[in-house]
């Protein structure tokens, strides 16, 4: 063996350790994350995955099912579940991808696919006709499974939802912006939990501006589930997928189901005039109110008025 040869196998043989002791550490840290924020619901099989969700609340009260935004969870909830477990039957769900849910390709990430499998869901537990309670990327959900499957489908409540098109990316969202399914994966898997330590604070930050991150979010709000490399890449996915939302917006006219949307007027990541306002005009049962001064997490810094809205549109079921 030449000089030059042994070098090189030297370099790669080194690389390969450096490579398999960096995947180590990474495997660690996401066992770390996962014993953290262990599931604490029950898993329902639907075609493509399995969705993770709790159940709370009267089994024989009207069904609101919450769904949750990019990168998120069930626990993002966790405010505004004891509101509403006194009067109706709350599920939130793990969207398909997120939490602890399971989703087996990134095709399925395409917002009727995300639609289609908690419609399944919807019938394998006897849901019938429920106010879904949407927030951001979980609104676009709602939204396209009232559209694809208007028949199980009472009402919206929807809190700081995409609605209509945008033209880039949040800023504090773009690290998830790789536009090869390879490329996704690869990055999830070798350096998810690294670089979402360092980038989470931006984040949460973005997310609800221009409100302070509440210190009690990070551990409450398990959001560090979103740093495990399958959440992270099932988030990429989901953010290449926001186009969707392009094919949904011309068919508001034709949306059945009534309900309402309540969007922060401060909100960073998605404007109200461009999103809800927009829907409220294209959509004739659906209106829309604004909070002055408040951000997007809407569903931990204003409980009170999403548990409203959510109560509300329960109403308007009950009289479609």
């Amino acid at each position: 063996m030449t000089l030059l040869a042994f070098i090189a196998a030297a370099l790669i043989g080194a690389g390969a350790v450096m490579a398999a002791g960096g995947a180590a550490y990474m495997a660690r840290l996401s066992r770390a994350i996962a014993a953290a924020h262990p599931p604490c619901g029950r898993w329902r099989e639907v075609r493509g995955g399995r969705i993770h969700f709790i159940e709370r609340g009267r089994p024989d009260g009207p069904a609101l099912v919450l769904i949750h935004g990019l990168g998120g969870n069930l626990h993002n909830f966790n405010r505004m579940i004891p509101l509403l477990e006194r009067d109706f039957r709350v599920i939130a769900l793990d969207r398909p991808g997120s939490g602890w849910s399971e989703r087996r390709s990134d095709r399925l990430a395409a917002l009727p696919e995300q639609a289609r499998m908690i419609a399944e869901f919807l019938r394998a537990e006897g849901v019938a006709r429920p106010v879904l309670v949407g927030h951001s990327l979980g609104g676009a959900v709602a939204l396209a499974l009232a559209l694809e499957h208007p028949e199980q489908v009472g009402a919206l409540a929807l809190l700081a939802p995409l609605t209509h098109p945008i033209r880039r990316p949040p800023a504090a969202f773009r690290v998830l912006a790789l536009g090869r399914p390879w490329a996704r994966r690869a990055a999830a898997r070798l350096f998810a939990p690294l670089i979402g330590e360092a980038v989470l604070p931006g984040m949460l930050r973005a997310v609800f501006a221009p409100e302070p991150v509440p210190p009690e979010f990070e551990t409450e709000g398990a959001v560090r589930l979103a740093l495990r490399p399958a959440a992270a890449a099932a988030a990429a996915a989901d953010l290449a997928h926001v186009v969707d939302v392009a094919a949904l917006a011309p068919r508001y006219g034709a949306l059945r189901a009534p309900g309402g949307v309540l969007f922060g007027g401060g909100d960073t990541l998605l404007d109200p005039q461009a999103q809800g306002e927009a829907l409220a005009r294209a959509a004739p049962g659906i209106h829309c109110r604004v909070l002055f001064g408040r951000g997007h997490m809407l569903p931990w810094t204003c409980p009170e008025a999403c548990a409203a809205l959510a109560a509300e549109a329960a109403a308007m079921a009950r009289m479609a």
